[in-house]
């Protein structure tokens, strides 16, 4: 039986324990299937120079256009302003009303006292469908000191049991194989991410994305994104496995499709790609190989065609 002794001692954990209706939670939402979750904090790690920042937008504007989410907060603690709007964020992420892009000029304070002040607000169920970006750990804390790493990752779980969703950009060590800083960066996330660019074409950069710890239901992906629309596409596997020379042979011949919407001729698209000799083997075999890859073939009549850009697939 119940002394008054025995339950003054324990007032400290009534309504603070789990109980059956604690587990009534909604499922996992695929926000992006096989790669980004629902409540859960994602790290993505890769060598500096790399791209991870136009990953960011890509992955954000897609999670934008999920019913499922209400706000998107971006917090950029490394990028200029201006670097901003050579970037087209003002008109390609912006012009979502659930996005709201924060850095070091609008928080006005400290990177990791912004992030405490989101987490103090952290109650049960407060972060529901809002997806919180951060761009990169470095400029928010010190990752070789382990008391900063762990405030930080704690702040960031805080998010997470609050039902939000927490994306994290970070780098490699110098030799490029590891998470550089603290241990926690490793152990805390749910799910993490080692990133490599694959190649890059135009305006579309590729990336690889390989699992190296996992909580959750996820694969190792590829994605591509468009640095213009800042788009998350499908991977563009044709572009990773050209050469350097046939890239750029390839953009000059897209550059000639976008200046002629209605369609050119073969020879016009072989001289577009600087050849002054329309039955150029190189030219012949780039226009055939990247046919129903970067344009379509349309008969006119016979053995008379017209080139069309093709639009890039977003899954």
């Amino acid at each position: 039986m119940e002394t008054e002794q025995t339950a003054s001692r324990f007032d400290w954990a009534k309504g603070k324990v789990l109980t059956p209706a604690d587990f009534e939670i909604a499922d996992k939402i695929a926000y992006i299937e096989g790669f980004i979750f629902s409540g859960a904090v994602t790290l993505i790690y890769s060598p500096p120079k790399m791209g991870k920042t136009w990953l960011g937008y890509g992955i954000s504007k897609r999670i934008a256009s999920h019913e499922e989410i209400s706000e998107v907060h971006y917090l950029d603690m490394d990028n200029s302003v201006s670097t901003l709007k050579e970037r087209n964020v003002h008109e390609s992420l912006l012009g979502n009303a659930k996005i709201h892009y924060h850095t070091r000029g609008t928080i006005g304070c400290e990177p990791l006292e912004q992030l405490e002040a989101i987490a103090l607000s952290a109650t049960r169920d407060a972060y529901l469908g809002v997806l919180f970006f951060l761009d990169t750990t470095k400029d928010f804390v010190d990752t070789a000191n382990a008391s900063q790493a762990k405030l930080f990752m704690k702040h960031c779980t805080r998010l997470r049991d609050a039902g939000g969703t927490v994306i994290i950009l970070h780098h490699s060590t110098k030799n490029k194989k590891q998470i550089s800083g603290d241990h926690v960066f490793t152990n805390t996330p749910d799910n993490v991410y080692e990133m490599k660019q694959t190649g890059k074409m135009g305006n579309v950069i590729n990336y690889q994305l390989k699992v190296t710890h996992a909580r959750g239901l996820v694969a190792d992906c590829r994605w591509s994104v468009d640095t213009q629309t800042l788009e998350l596409m499908a991977y563009d596997a044709v572009a990773s496995g050209l050469s350097e020379k046939d890239k750029q042979l390839a953009m000059l011949a897209i550059g000639v499709l976008e200046n002629n919407p209605e369609g050119v001729s073969r020879s016009a698209l072989i001289r577009g790609m600087g050849f002054k000799v329309t039955s150029d083997r190189t030219g012949v075999r780039i226009v055939e190989e990247l046919t129903g890859k970067y344009w379509t073939k349309e008969e006119k009549s016979h053995n008379a065609h017209l080139y069309h850009l093709m639009k890039k697939e977003t899954p």
